[in-house]
């Protein structure tokens, strides 16, 4: 389970975690992040020797650690000490807490911080705390880790995960009853009475195989709406396969108008449900889902992946934003901070979705860790790595950095037992990655490979000038991006160089990672192969990008066809698929060069007109107005490329 859970913020200093609050700080605030964290993990976390670390839990500096083990460290000492599946230590100097020393008889999945920063619940299948009982649930005292007795709600069966929003503790499990109340799989109780809430009441029921399981929630910071993902095909009476999202509110929970269809398909008989770990983005209008399943032969299918969805979608069959796949090895949690979309397993690459157990096209090595682009799916550069094992069963997002929680001990090429941290302090931030806003320059380039520009607001250019000092012969496509262009060429290449706005320098390739090889699928929606990318850069005949991904036609054929593209690693996505076809009002097969401002695209035709038209969403959303061209304006607009700059 991999959400933000709330965490009082924290100073640096140098690489120790100094408490810039204390324990009275706000429990239930999203943490939000702007940087993607540093690869070089803070040395002073103490070690856990065994077992499985599930869940981390920080108020003010002391961190709570919550799972399946039984011995613990010290960071540079030799003494073990004893712990039954609970601990506490010191962020800022690791020394684990002598005084904290709660006892339980079986696993905890999950914990969950208190609104007043000193007490947490902690959920799983344990029976007993310090020998009394408490079956799958208990409150704690973080500080002296006694057991809130006010509190003490019973569930008949394992409860795998929890989130707080308000005065309800919304739980999610293999439950059927709460305190002898009936609840199949999801309930809430009050955070302070342990009284479960009779307005939640919404079944999850109907397993595909096994028994009925809600296996990980989240909720949006306004607590307006939940995710759940588990092992379920109906929820409050409509069919919903495994993932379901709930309006809640003062009055009670009800289902949302939230469907897709997309996890229905089988994966693998070995897991009762693919379903591993859903995460909602700060801003609380998408989320990301992680599963498990083996590889089933990529995409349409989402085994083995990780997925982003619009939260405020409806419908009933709603399709992902972007799916990532690391062919065939399971990602077992994902965080969304903002910055970064942060995942962890066992995986061994991300971006390949098309070979299963070994490195496919465009694949990129990712050792057990990854943080990818939210808005694409591809991975950033970031690349710490971790030893596999199964995987990272915990992410949290704290003011300083990132809490690694898993059931091995080498993370970022350095041993942390089960537990580690990243912090934000040198870390990168990801580039102002947004087309380029017009007015500005319109630059084309010409069939011999000189460039010209013309100051252009979106209705009509100005004069043409000559561009000297800039010459892109073999040009196929291209594009402005944070001061550089990246442009296809004659020979199959990316090639990207930075730019002023009058010459260009530090040209380089762009690796494809093997991307030349043709995968062996279909493009989506037809019955032809998917060639390698290097055969349609050479025959490119206009490219834009927006929003993460990156559009191109393809001389006569009438198509667009739409790969992922993240600026800040330089990697293209493997996954191909179309964006328009013959039915648009755009004839794709006359492009002679593209590009693309504030929600407009803008191309240019082999009859030698420019035009303009709306395009929202990945798709051309109006009619086609010519403003330029022989009788407009007087220029010849087919060119090699087409993009905008700051003028």
């Amino acid at each position: 389970m991999s959400r933000i859970r709330a965490s009082v913020l924290l100073a640096l200093s140098g690489l120790l975690l100094v408490p810039l609050l204390g324990l009275g700080g706000p429990a239930t605030a999203t943490t939000s992040q702007s940087v993607v964290v540093s690869d070089d993990p803070v040395d002073n976390t103490p070690h856990v020797l065994d077992g499985r670390v599930n869940t981390v839990v920080q108020l003010g500096d002391r961190v709570l650690l919550a799972g399946d083990f039984t011995k613990a460290r010290r960071q540079g000492s030799s003494t073990v000490v004893d712990r039954d599946n609970a601990m506490v230590f010191s962020a800022s100097t690791g020394a684990i807490d002598a005084a904290f020393t709660p006892s339980f008889d079986g696993v905890v999945e999950q914990a969950v911080a208190h609104p007043d920063g000193r007490h947490v619940f902690l959920v799983g299948s344990f029976n007993t705390v310090d020998g009394q009982g408490h079956r799958k649930i208990v409150k704690l005292d973080i500080v002296t880790g006694e057991v809130v007795s006010s509190f003490d709600p019973d569930a008949d069966s394992k409860v795998l995960d929890a989130a707080l929003s308000g005065s309800r503790l919304f739980l999610g499990g293999s439950f059927d009853s709460i305190d002898g109340v009936p609840r199949a799989a999801f309930a809430a109780v009050d955070i302070t009475t342990g009284v479960v809430d009779p307005s939640v009441h919404v079944p999850f029921e109907e397993a595909p195989v096994g028994s009925t399981s809600v296996r990980d929630i989240d909720v949006t910071g306004d607590g307006s709406r939940l995710v759940a993902v588990g092992n379920f095909d109906k929820v409050g009476g409509q069919p919903r396969n495994q993932a379901a999202v709930l309006q809640i509110s003062s009055s009670g929970a009800s289902v949302a108008n939230w469907a897709t269809s997309r996890f229905a398909p089988d994966c693998s008989t070995a897991f009762d449900s693919p379903m591993r770990s859903v995460d909602i983005g700060p801003d609380g209008t998408w989320f990301v889902v992680s599963t498990t399943g083996a590889y089933s032969g990529g995409p349409p299918k989402l085994c083995d992946s990780v997925s982003r969805w619009a939260l405020q979608a409806s419908g009933t069959d709603i399709q992902p934003d972007w799916a990532a796949y690391p062919g065939g090895d399971t990602t077992y949690t994902v965080l969304a901070t903002g910055a970064a979309v942060y995942v962890g397993g066992h995986m061994r690459w991300q971006n390949n979705p098309y070979a299963g157990d070994r490195q496919g096209p465009g694949a990129v090595p990712r050792e057990g860790i990854a943080a990818l682009d939210p808005d694409n799916g591809v991975p950033f550069s970031w690349n710490p790595g971790r030893s596999r094992g199964v995987g990272v069963f915990d992410f949290l997002a704290t003011g300083s950095g990132l809490w690694v929680a898993s059931d091995t001990d080498r993370l970022g090429g350095e041993t942390h037992a089960r537990i580690g941290f990243f912090p934000i302090a040198g870390g990168t931030t990801p580039p102002d990655a947004r087309s380029y806003a017009l007015p500005g320059d319109l630059y084309d380039v010409l069939p011999n490979g000189k460039v010209r520009r013309h100051f252009f607001d979106g209705d009509s250019a100005g004069a043409s000038l000559r561009v000297p000092k800039l010459t892109m012969p073999d040009t196929r496509g291209a594009f402005a991006l944070g001061g550089r262009i990246l442009s296809g060429t004659a020979q199959g290449t990316l090639l990207t160089r930075r730019f002023n706005g009058t010459r260009d320098r530090a040209i380089a390739g762009v690796d494809l990672h093997g991307l030349q090889e043709p995968p062996n699928r279909p493009i989506p929606g037809t019955s032809d192969p998917i060639p390698g990318y290097d055969q349609h850069l050479r025959s490119t005949t206009g490219m834009f990008w927006t929003r993460g991904f990156l559009y191109y036609t393809v001389r006569d054929q009438s198509r667009l066809y739409v790969r992922a593209y993240s600026p800040q690693a330089r990697i293209v996505g493997a996954e191909l698929a179309l964006a328009g076809d013959a039915s648009d009002p755009v004839p794709w097969a006359q492009v002679r060069g593209m590009t693309f401002s504030e929600d407009t695209l803008f191309y240019a035709t082999a009859d030698d007109r420019l035009w303009s038209v709306p395009f929202q969403d990945g798709r051309v959303t109006g009619s086609p107005r010519a403003i330029g061209g022989p009788g407009i304006d007087g220029y010849a607009w087919a060119s090699r490329a087409l993009f905008v700059f700051p003028g």
